[in-house]
């Protein structure tokens, strides 16, 4: 093969990764929202930042928000105080796990996030089972929301409104 033929080659896989993306990011504000009989939520296994073993099933019982964010994402820090008047409001009857999707963050720069925000009680991790792949999540900043009994009841890429969290949360809560 000669090295022109390789080039074409690079370049049109190139070209076809690059408009996969784009077609994926252009369908992620999208709102989907599902309600199941049965649960087919992938189930995960995360150390998070003070050492416990998380997972889907240690949520099983009580509502939990996966937020997936990263330490230098704008929109998460727009989208942090919506999860704490949210978390305010259902303080024992909502968890929130956040889950930091940025491969180059570390445990101190997600350590340091919750500090600057304030939230450093909360449950936080770093992707390290590729839970947003699982999830289908492309972007940061998106939203999952299991009710007790493992299902998939709302799910935002993306920026979530407030009323929108508070909205599902309040249809799940018992």
């Amino acid at each position: 093969m000669t090295k022109a033929t390789s080039k074409s080659k690079d370049t049109i896989t190139i070209a076809a990764i690059i408009t996969v993306l784009i077609i994926s990011v252009a369908d992620a504000g999208s709102v989907k929202i599902a309600y199941s009989q049965s649960s087919n939520t992938p189930n995960f296994s995360l150390k998070t930042l003070d050492g416990k073993q998380v997972s889907l099933e240690s949520f099983r019982g009580k509502p939990v928000m996966l937020w997936f964010m990263s330490t230098d994402c704008p929109s998460c820090f727009a989208q942090v105080d919506a999860v704490k008047q949210l978390k305010s409001e259902y303080t024992n009857k909502l968890d929130i796990l956040l889950i930091d999707i940025m491969p180059t963050d570390s445990s101190q720069d997600l350590q340091s996030f919750l500090e600057k925000f304030g939230i450093s009680q909360w449950k936080a991790t770093l992707d390290t089972d590729g839970v947003a792949i699982k999830y289908g999540i492309i972007q940061t900043d998106s939203t999952v929301i299991v009710d007790t009994n493992g299902n998939i009841v709302f799910k935002h890429l993306g920026l979530s409104d407030y009323q929108q969290l508070k909205d599902t949360v309040a249809k799940i809560i018992v």
